[in-house]
């Protein structure tokens, strides 16, 4: 006789049942849904919430009025758009690369912004000189889309362009400041300092120290863009006016590194090569201000070069029992490694730098500076000490070394 097979279905059978049930009901529904529109990747949405934009992929060269500007200079074509329901403005600043220094021919001027137009007179473009030399804001109309197009000028390949909110880019703009101004502070106060000590006492370490905070202080002036549009980057141009500073500021550094210790005292011969150095150096830097190819290249690279090697020399000096070496070496280890830092981003090995990073380069800067003036005094103070006789010598106490001249008892 047949048999007849009947499932029972409990509560907690039936509570999965309706469970697997609405799964697959919602899972059919997905799939059968429509998929969202996606956003074109081409166009610049003003009105999205994040504070600063960049516009990179999104620019595209666009031939202007005339094929060949007098200046260089390059357009471009940004399709942007406003889907917000009131007008939102965007202020827009040339991006710099951080390999546009480390060039062969050097730039006139940093990458600027030379105008910009839209495609729609609704559309409000507007140069703004609060926010730094070359910064134009444009205020699009709610839901609306525009082609607007911007000349650029001495800008890498491919150029980069930053819209910053109004409320961020004032804020970015004063937390810099404050920063950089409370650092040129202790730097010019350092410098001041040990000048003074280098006037009434006249001893080679204040000079060298002297000379070597103020062009660290005007390097990192000419950097954060202080004399740019003056008559000193008239010649050469801002970069080539920084390798300048930057280079005699090694050079000065070398003095005070061999008026600490000096290279004398263990290589004879090598006194007189240290001198050459330093003309050879001088002299680069006044080829990287009048804008000679390949001078900016080569400062930056002796730059690199040389703080290490005043630092290596200082640590070999140390280890060998001086103790003004074991002062200096702190401060030239700091120099050594935020012009590596430095030199890293500028060919290329790193993200431009961001308002933090900065600060904490002009801190690293500011820090070997103050060990640079605490050096000069502790170097001062044991140099100012009386001499005393030893047999048929004068001996002048020193943390440099022993100094002493041979006289008839």
């Amino acid at each position: 006789m047949p048999s007849h097979f009947r499932i029972v279905l409990t509560p907690v059978m039936k509570h999965f049942a309706r469970a697997a049930a609405l799964i697959a009901a919602l899972t059919t529904g997905i799939g059968s849904a429509a998929p969202p529109p996606s956003a074109d990747a081409s166009l610049v949405d003003f009105a999205n919430p994040d504070p600063v934009l960049t516009i990179k992929d999104t620019l595209s060269p666009y031939h202007g009025p005339s094929a060949t500007e007098p200046d260089g200079s390059n357009w471009y074509l940004i399709r942007a758009t406003n889907s917000a329901v009131r007008p939102v403005s965007r202020v827009l600043q040339a991006t710099q690369a951080p390999s546009v220094s480390f060039r062969i021919l050097p730039r006139p001027t940093r990458p600027a912004i030379v105008g910009v137009a839209s495609s729609d007179s609704a559309v409000n473009i507007e140069n703004l000189n609060a926010y730094g030399r070359r910064a134009y804001r444009v205020i699009i109309p709610p839901a609306t889309s525009v082609a607007i197009v911007v000349q650029l000028a001495n800008a890498a390949e491919p150029p980069s362009l930053m819209a910053w909110t109004e409320p961020a880019l004032a804020a970015h703009n004063r937390q810099l400041a404050i920063f950089t101004t409370a650092v040129w502070a202790l730097i010019g106060a350092a410098a001041l300092m040990v000048s003074g000590l280098a006037v009434m006492l006249g001893h080679a370490p204040a000079r060298w120290g002297a000379l070597t905070l103020v062009l660290v202080l005007l390097e990192r002036l000419a950097e954060t863009g202080l004399f740019d549009g003056s008559l000193a980057t008239g010649v050469g141009g801002p970069f080539g006016l920084i390798a300048m500073f930057a280079a005699l500021a090694l050079a000065a550094g070398a003095g005070l590194a061999d008026a600490i210790v000096p290279i004398g005292e263990i290589w004879p011969r090598y006194g007189r090569w240290l001198r050459h150095a330093q003309g050879v150096i001088v002299l680069l830097a006044i080829f990287a201000y009048i804008g000679i190819p390949g001078a900016v290249v080569l400062c930056d690279m002796l730059v690199l070069i040389g703080a290490f090697a005043i630092a290596i020399y200082l640590v070999f000096r140390s280890r060998r029992g001086s103790q003004a070496a074991k002062v200096a070496v702190p401060s030239a280890l700091v120099l050594a490694f935020v012009t590596l830092a430095t030199a890293r981003v500028n060919v290329g090995y790193g993200s431009p730098l961001g308002v933090s990073q900065l600060c904490n380069l002009h801190q690293l800067y500011a820090e070997s500076c103050s060990h640079d003036t605490c050096n000069c005094l502790v170097l001062l103070h044991s140099w100012m000490r009386p001499p005393f006789r030893l047999g048929n010598r004068t001996v002048r106490p020193s943390s440099t070394s022993v100094a002493y001249s041979s006289r008839r008892p």
